[in-house]
């Protein structure tokens, strides 16, 4: 990044003040400046109109600057990153863990950072990609920040001393933008430097990539204590994993944390993993009412809990739609009220080939891709069909009913 954006506050309030609505004019405009590009400073009004509702304290300050797009992809909303803070320091006070010091030992950008380091006495950034340091250390000094350290380094490079707690993000896409799932593939590697992280913590938090697979991801985290999945807006964020020596090997706690629009707040489902393994799912036909879990509860695999809960049944043991004769209005995902139903067939399809539908898949043998080719099905409006198995494939045709509270 040219040296001018850090230090030039006329380029900054330029690009603060400037409507994204007119960017074409700067690209193919003459030079605003003689020292920088129009184009270096048209990416940096791009990027801060991409991180309006991700990041509401950056976008708001002047003189904030911002990473490229794939950066701020894998970085923490403001959101998650305060929830995420919300959970350390409840799990600090309930373990008697000090805030004297602690450490991202893959800060990038800087928002998890940004949020946790307010925590603590002394909070160290540690980073590989200099560029990403420097626009760390800027936008701190925007936000007069004084506790913290910044380090350009490895993580396992620069962590020799202890800390009360640590932080680390994988990086989840390889040299060649490929992405990465499995915690040992992703750099650095913190499977094969667990018994470091360990060593010199008394808990330390990693983040994981939404897809990965949690039994096999805490076959490799033996002092993984607890599990915290979180889901904004019906989409799975993050999956943390809480480590602590001093809880040996326990059976972790999973925890599933939705932001839902229609209450700005958090809610919280609780569950117990091994209780959950052994517990029977209530398996009914279709009734009047249909019920799709939100992404974190379906990845936490809690079929039977959400069946007790919330009072309805699931349609099969290996599809994650539940149903009920009257309407849940406290269930947590999307509710649906069904029009109609049948037996999976061509023939059956002849009624509504060429509709206008939202398509979903559920253990089924098609993809949505294969069934909207197949029967010519178009982008709908209000509509739903689900495809799924009962005891037999079968068709759902249904109106979703909480889109006046939580939009999708």
């Amino acid at each position: 990044m040219h040296p001018s954006l850090f230090s030039n506050t006329e380029i900054q309030r330029f690009i603060f003040e400037y409507d994204l609505k007119n960017i074409d004019a700067l690209y193919f405009g003459k030079p605003v400046f003689n020292e920088i590009s129009n184009s270096e400073i048209a990416a940096q009004i791009e990027r801060r109109a991409h991180v309006q509702r991700k990041l509401p304290s950056w976008f708001e300050k002047s003189e904030a600057l911002y990473p490229p797009k794939e950066n701020l992809a894998q970085s923490s909303s403001e959101l998650t990153a305060l929830k995420k803070t919300s959970l350390l320091k409840g799990l600090m006070q309930e373990l008697h863990i000090s805030n004297e010091c602690a450490a991202d030992l893959t800060s990038g950008f800087g928002v998890d950072a940004h949020v946790m380091g307010e925590h603590f006495q002394r909070f160290d950034s540690v980073e590989v990609n200099q560029e990403l340091l420097s626009l760390q250390q800027h936008n701190c000094n925007s936000f007069k920040i004084k506790n913290r350290s910044f380090h350009h380094s490895k993580a396992f490079d620069f962590l020799k001393q202890a800390y009360n707690v640590l932080y680390i993000d994988p990086s989840r896409r390889d040299a060649y933008r490929k992405q990465l799932i499995d915690l040992r593939q992703c750099e650095p590697n913190c499977i094969q430097h667990y018994d470091q992280l360990s060593a010199l913590s008394d808990l330390f938090l990693i983040k994981a990539s939404p897809m990965v697979d949690i039994s096999q991801s805490l076959k490799m985290l033996p002092n993984c204590f607890r599990v915290d999945l979180i889901t904004v807006h019906f989409e799975l964020k993050e999956i943390l994993f809480f480590n602590a020596k001093q809880k040996g090997s326990v059976e972790p706690e999973i925890h599933v944390h939705h932001y839902r629009k229609d209450a700005l707040q958090w809610s919280v489902f609780s569950l117990d993993k091994h209780k959950a393994e052994y517990q029977d799912i209530t398996i009914k036909p279709l009734s009047n009412f249909l019920f799709e879990p939100h992404p974190g509860m379906m990845k936490a695999q809690c079929s039977a809990e959400i069946s007790s809960r919330f009072q309805c049944a699931a349609l099969h043991h290996n599809t994650q739609l539940f149903t009920a004769d009257e309407d849940r209005i406290l269930f947590e995902g999307r509710r649906f009220k069904v029009i109609d139903h049948f037996s999976f067939s061509k023939r059956n399809m002849k009624a509504i080939t060429g509709g206008h539908f939202h398509v979903i898949s559920k253990n089924f043998k098609r993809s949505v891709q294969e069934i909207r080719k197949q029967f010519k099905l178009k982008e709908g409006k209000d509509e739903y069909l689900f495809f799924t198995q009962e005891r037999e494939p079968i068709v759902i045709r249904a109106i979703r009913i909480d889109r006046n509270q939580i939009e999708n």
